[in-house]
């Protein structure tokens, strides 16, 4: 499977910030798979992103199962009066969920077209989206429209015993 050009691998994640500007990362950004891997990963591209900023102002985690897509939108376009550049973090993100009634919440797909038109019309200058998952669903609408308008970061950790896992 041919990888695309806006998906890397969480070890080559350094090696891509070296060599991009900050102007050059995609506002909105997918991180899926292993949950340690993930937090790595965050801390690296939110530190980058960053800089020497005062990180306490311009961070807001979210946690996925438990907020609305208005809200995420919203704190996504509201600007800070104390720092220039603000990151909106979505932990567990439940974007690939199916709706059901056992689980404990998963975005409608009315949820998810609203997250697709806010990408469409652009996130504001100098704010960032980034999501976090365990797991994606790659057939579906909004994998394609993050793969498209961001940077996905993969942090799977093969489980099998082929070769093509433990490669």
């Amino acid at each position: 499977m041919v990888q695309n050009k806006n998906t890397l691998k969480h070890n080559r994640l350094d090696a891509f910030l070296t060599s991009v500007q900050k102007k050059d990362i995609p506002d909105l950004v997918l991180i899926y798979g292993e949950s340690f891997l993930a937090k790595q990963a965050f801390k690296t591209l939110s530190s980058f992103l960053l800089g020497n900023d005062n990180n306490q102002f311009a961070l807001e985690t979210l946690e996925g199962g438990s907020v609305s897509m208005g809200d995420i939108i919203e704190q996504v376009s509201t600007f800070s009066l104390l720092v220039s550049k603000k990151i909106v973090t979505i932990k567990n993100a439940p974007l690939f969920q199916t709706h059901q009634k056992n689980q404990e919440f998963s975005f409608s797909p009315s949820d998810l077209d609203r997250l697709i038109d806010f990408i469409e019309k652009g996130i504001p200058e100098n704010h960032y989206l980034i999501l976090t998952t365990a797991q994606v669903d790659k057939r579906k609408k909004i994998y394609k429209k993050i793969a498209d308008k961001g940077l996905i970061i993969d942090c799977s950790v093969a489980q099998g015993a082929k070769k093509a896992d433990l490669d």
